[in-house]
């Protein structure tokens, strides 16, 4: 509404007892003079808030009758990956391959790693997790250790994984020491990732909100890599054309040599010409014209006529200029 605002330190000089200008409230003020209050649903998600793409699809995920995004306490009919995730998971229980207490689902399974006594737990939440991006139209690759989740063409890189504490020990090494925390994430590996932690909230009731994160990320990637293919397309465009200016510039160039190179011929097959007249005419006068300069005279006029780009005769030995690598 126009309010004034104070300016910095305005509060300082108040504790300070220092006088202070108050600014008058606006008079000629013609915005609005109301102010909209939305109603909270239950929750205490407010009506705006939903409003936002990404908590639409929060919210159109929760309402989705197809999925069953409720993780239940015993694992049926789990999907084959989390089968095989889950014998993994077990196998490298039994041999005790731990690392800081922890194991890891072995290659070629979903990307778990958790303590022992979260295996259930993990397997169960992946099990709901990857049925409903199933349900959703999604699918799930595996490369080697890592786990993707395809959406629209686009691969996102997840994990499920328990966070390690650290304690130092008091020897004199100081040596730090890691042991299974009990909190669990589930992670997107992105550039712009998203880490949902088992806190206050259990994991396995943000499903909604990591179903809407992984779709709403597949079409920021999707974005970004049209953007950047689009601006790939356009600098190739840009150096086609700075390529094909490049190319018309060097003909250009040739052009213009061979324009000199043929003028500089005309030129000097003209002089040739001239001091071969010269020549032949002193010798008639002086009367010294012998056979062999007249063999000559004929040669020297035939060189001319090579040489010229308006005859360009062919040379009985040299053939014709253009053939050969010569400069004069």
């Amino acid at each position: 509404m126009n309010i004034p605002l104070p300016k910095a330190g305005h509060w300082a000089k108040v504790r300070g007892g220092k006088s202070i200008i108050v600014k008058k409230l606006p008079q000629d003020y013609t915005g609005k003079n109301m102010v909209t209050l939305h109603l909270r649903t239950e929750d205490g998600t407010s009506q705006r808030m939903l409003s936002t793409p990404r908590k639409a699809l929060i919210e159109e995920i929760r309402n989705d009758s197809r999925l069953s995004l409720i993780v239940p306490e015993n694992l049926a009919n789990p999907d084959l990956l989390i089968k095989a995730a889950k014998m993994s998971l077990i196998a490298d229980k039994q041999n005790k391959r731990y690392q800081h207490g922890m194991v890891r689902s072995g290659s070629g399974t979903p990307n778990i790693y958790v303590a022992p006594v979260n295996i259930d737990r993990a397997i169960r939440f992946m099990d709901t997790l990857i049925k409903a991006l199933r349900v959703r139209g999604h699918d799930i690759s595996i490369h080697g250790h890592q786990t993707f989740v395809l959406i629209n063409g686009q691969k996102l890189a997840i994990r499920f994984m328990e966070k390690v504490r650290q304690v130092k020990n008091d020897d004199k090494y100081a040596m730090t020491e890691y042991y299974p925390s009990d909190i669990l994430t589930f992670r997107i590996e992105t550039f712009l990732h998203g880490e949902w932690v088992s806190g206050s909230q259990p994991l396995e009731e943000q499903l909604p909100r990591i179903l809407a994160k992984l779709e709403t990320e597949a079409v920021r990637e999707k974005e970004e890599r049209r953007q950047i293919d689009e601006r790939h397309r356009q600098r190739e465009e840009q150096e086609r054309i700075i390529r094909k200016q490049r190319e018309r510039v060097e003909k250009e160039k040739a052009a213009f040599k061979q324009l000199i190179n043929q003028a500089k011929r005309l030129q000097t097959a003209t002089f040739l010409r001239q001091y071969i007249d010269v020549v032949e005419e002193r010798m008639q006068s002086s009367g010294s014209i012998t056979d062999e300069k007249k063999q000559w005279f004929k040669w020297a006029r035939k060189k001319a006529d090579w040489y010229d780009p308006l005859v360009n005769s062919e040379d009985e030995l040299l053939g014709y200029y253009g053939n050969i690598s010569i400069f004069l």
